[in-house]
Order: C-alpha cells, then sequence, then structure tokens
C-alpha cells in the first residue's frame, strides 16, 4: 500500500471532517473521550487553510487527516503556554483503513514534517480518561513519546478532564 501525507487540499475538507466524525462517532461507542467536544468544518477549514492540516492517502484515497500547527497551547503551566511549539492534533484514519498502520506511519511523516521545518519536537495532548485508562497515552508511548505532564484541564464550559502532555524528541535534521 503507497501512503503519502499532503497538505489537506480545500475541496477535502469535507471529506476529511466526514472521516473525523466518524472517527469520533466510532470512539464514543467504545467509551474513549479522545476529544471533548466535536469540531465544526469551519475549524478544519481554518486550519486547512492556516497549512496546517494534513491528508492521509493510501493508495491515492483520502485516508485520514492530522493537524500539525506551531502553537501555544494556554492550559499547561507558564512554560508551555508561552512558548511556540509543534503539536500534533486530530490524529484520524477512516476505519476502512484500520490496522493497516496508517496511524504510525501518519506519525513518522509528522515527526518528519517537523524536522524539516527545524523543529525538535513534537507535542501532543490526550484525554487520559479513567474508563480506558492509558489507551491513548499508552498508543503514543509506544510510538516514542513521553509523558511531560498530567493534570486536570477545567475547559471555560467549566468542564474538567484528566489530560496527559507529550513529547517526541527528534534528532537533529
Amino acid at each position: 500500500m503507497q501512503v503519502a501525507l499532503t497538505p489537506l487540499a480545500a475541496q477535502d475538507v469535507s471529506a476529511a471532517h466526514a472521516i473525523y466524525n466518524r472517527t469520533f462517532d466510532w470512539l464514543t461507542t467504545k467509551g474513549v473521550r479522545q476529544w471533548l467536544l466535536r469540531l465544526d468544518e469551519a475549524t478544519f477549514g481554518k486550519r486547512q487553510a492556516a497549512g496546517e492540516a494534513i491528508a492521509i492517502h493510501a493508495d491515492g484515497e483520502l485516508a485520514g487527516c492530522v493537524f500539525v500547527p506551531f502553537e501555544t497551547i494556554a492550559y499547561y503551566g507558564d512554560e508551555l503556554k508561552t512558548a511556540r511549539r509543534w503539536w500534533m492534533h486530530t490524529l484520524v484514519v477512516d476505519r476502512a483503513f484500520a490496522g493497516l498502520g496508517l496511524g504510525e506511519r501518519a506519525v513518522a511523516a509528522v515527526c518528519d514534517l517537523v524536522s524539516e521545518r527545524g523543529g525538535d519536537s513534537v507535542w501532543l495532548h490526550c484525554v487520559n480518561d479513567a474508563s480506558h485508562a492509558e489507551v491513548i497515552p499508552g498508543y503514543y508511548a509506544r510510538l516514542g513519546f513521553d509523558e511531560v505532564m498530567r493534570t486536570d484541564v477545567t475547559y471555560p464550559s467549566g468542564n474538567s478532564f484528566p489530560m496527559v502532555v507529550m513529547r517526541k524528541s527528534l534528532p537533529p535534521a
């Protein structure tokens, strides 16, 4: 199978959003809360327009997407909320491609992309839901990410969630 990661094209935003929605629904049926709120299609459009949305293609077919912004995250202590970093958000692979290693290949490609752009690490945050503790953090740990911190994040909505912040250090380019 040929796998390629390319910038998400504007005409693929709706299809990428549909893949995200199917993934969101599938995780929900499994009791895994990786995303706290469902993202709307406009968010995908904004990430695409900013050059932060990456399409995952398998044999030429859109199979998923991931966001790779260079940004600050305000929820995680003084150091993390003031320094811009390369973050990986919203990695989704359509269930039709499950078990083919596309997620792992996408993570490796994101690491290569960040390295090419001069980054020395890739950061992510994920929900550490007690009902499925360590499912998502364990996945990323197997891919070489180290835990940086665990914290409860309270959002403006008043909802509080246990989060894990992780980082993968990259070799010099």
